[in-house]
């Protein structure tokens, strides 16, 4: 898949400098992913999406203020209600949550990382897993789009044994 970095969407801040130690190019990998959702879902509008990479003190407090809930978490979404035509919303993730994660289940931060972000945009264009329909579906567009890209299903069975 080629890249167009003249026109970007993804407007990437980090604030725990432990992701850009551990992920090498971590902007172009945002753009290249999300330019794999779009190639699954094409009649979505190409807004912008800040993703804010930042540690579990940050994700628990942002958890905590805006989803009711103390604790840290991998990802959260922020879909944007004012201008959806120019911003689809934000995302934060969270680094000590994410190297847990790839530390259980033996997976890659670069693999992780892209199927945490496609599983946030899904959430910003109104994709839900509240429901089994929901969530199968949202399953499938994140394999699908993380096997384009080249890494692991994360639904697949060779990936929860």
């Amino acid at each position: 898949m080629k890249l167009d970095l003249s026109n970007k969407q993804v407007d990437l801040s980090v604030s725990e400098e432990k992701w850009a130690v551990e992920v090498n190019n971590i902007s172009e990998l945002l753009e290249t992913t999300v330019q794999a959702i779009w190639q699954e879902i094409p009649k979505q509008p190409k807004t912008d999406i800040c993703v804010l990479l930042t540690n579990n003190k940050q994700m628990q407090d942002l958890n905590k203020q805006y989803r009711g809930k103390d604790r840290p978490t991998n990802v959260l979404a922020f879909p944007a209600a004012d201008f959806p035509d120019t911003h689809l919303g934000d995302l934060a993730l969270g680094y000590e949550t994410c190297m847990q994660e790839i530390a259980n289940k033996g997976i890659s931060l670069e693999g992780h990382l892209c199927h945490l972000f496609v599983h946030g945009v899904l959430h910003l264009v109104g994709f839900n897993h509240q429901q089994q329909l929901e969530a199968t579906e949202m399953e499938r567009l994140e394999s699908l789009v993380l096997l384009n890209l080249g890494h692991r299903d994360p639904w697949g069975e060779e990936t929860n044994k």
